[in-house]
């Protein structure tokens, strides 16, 4: 297991139209062994952070760090050396198309010197791994999107890697295969102790398999933390607007033409933990401040494997109980924020 340390980086480009600030005075400590999303909007910087991990973009200021050792400071053999101890899976696969499966897997295999009975012994341990041991003769053309990625995964675990780099690895894919590429990078992470680090413009992938985030706007950090922690406790625009724009397969109510009778007045943002899912927390509000709510939308959501119910709540125009029922609703254990981007 390795443990990344990004140490102040910044990346400038130069341009027809001047210099291009990518990134901007980054520092990030990925633990070893930890699931790490990067989050961010197209643009955000997200990818030439990534590139800058492994040294594939070198940064204009600051240090890249694998277990203590700067990437900087290597020589050209040496960081060849070093990035066969990280693996990279991308949006579009990159497979050979004129090759076979098995053999897909194997060319990094090759590259290193293995014999071809060898490579071929491991390239198809991997392939049961990652669950096409019987696709190992077709061609990534005969493949759908989602075992294309599967073959990309076993092809980067063939340099038995420390760090898995994914760079928007499930895009292209529609949710119930990001669903179980996502799983098949939490077994990976379990069963081989391997520090993946996820970049991606989708809360939902970050709040279903990652346990740290950091979200990049402009090339800046401007939050990081515990993904669950993020979730409940947004501190910045964009983290809300992240959660707001995440949607998942889960139910979710939406407005209705019903709810508008309602004023608008103050609109805040709950979730509830897991001692006050089981209670009627709205309707005891509602019998005890003897006003109605507004709720705007509701759903439950997966953050990192635990059932997380949220709803955005909206008070009457006039309601002189708004702090009230804002201080009661946290008394009963539910994380309580202002939500006026929900407010059209």
């Amino acid at each position: 297991m390795s443990k990344i340390s990004v140490s102040h980086l910044s990346k400038t480009f130069q341009s027809a139209d001047g210099t291009v600030e990518a990134l901007k005075d980054v520092s990030l400590e990925i633990a070893s062994g930890d699931i790490f999303g990067i989050i961010g909007m197209s643009g955000a910087g997200k990818s030439t952070l990534v590139r800058c991990i492994n040294y594939l973009e070198v940064p204009t200021e600051g240090k890249v760090l694998i277990d203590g050792k700067e990437l900087g400071g290597f020589s050209e053999k040496e960081l060849r050396k070093q990035r066969e101890n990280i693996g990279m899976i991308f949006q579009h696969f990159n497979l050979l198309m004129q090759k076979s499966v098995l053999e897909n897997v194997c060319f990094p295999l090759y590259i290193q010197g293995k014999k071809k009975a060898e490579a071929r012994k491991k390239a198809a341990e991997l392939l049961e791994i990652v669950g096409l041991a019987d696709k190992q003769k077709a061609y990534p053309a005969q493949l759908s999107g989602g075992q294309m990625q599967r073959v990309a995964i076993a092809r980067a675990l063939a340099s038995d890697p420390e760090i898995l780099l994914c760079d928007e690895a499930t895009s292209a894919l529609d949710p119930q295969t990001t669903s179980s590429i996502l799983e098949l990078l939490d077994k990976i992470n379990k069963e081989f102790g391997i520090t993946i680090v996820i970049i991606t413009h989708q809360m939902s992938v970050v709040r279903e398999v990652c346990r740290h985030v950091a979200i990049l706007k402009n090339g800046e950090v401007v939050e990081q933390g515990l993904v669950s922690d993020i979730f409940t406790h947004p501190k910045t625009d964009v983290a809300r607007e992240l959660i707001r724009k995440d949607t998942g397969d889960e139910a979710e109510v939406e407005k209705t033409a019903a709810m508008q009778e309602i004023q608008s007045g103050e609109i805040i943002r709950i979730v509830f933990s897991e001692n006050s899912a089981f209670e009627p927390v709205i309707a005891n509000l509602i019998l005890t401040f003897r006003e109605p709510v507004n709720i705007l939308r509701a759903n439950t959501r997966n953050v990192g494997g635990v059932a997380k119910g949220e709803m955005v709540l909206q008070f009457m125009e006039y309601s002189q109980n708004t702090e009230a029922m804002k201080h009661y609703l946290e008394e009963c254990g539910l994380a309580v924020e202002e939500a006026p981007e929900y407010a059209h």
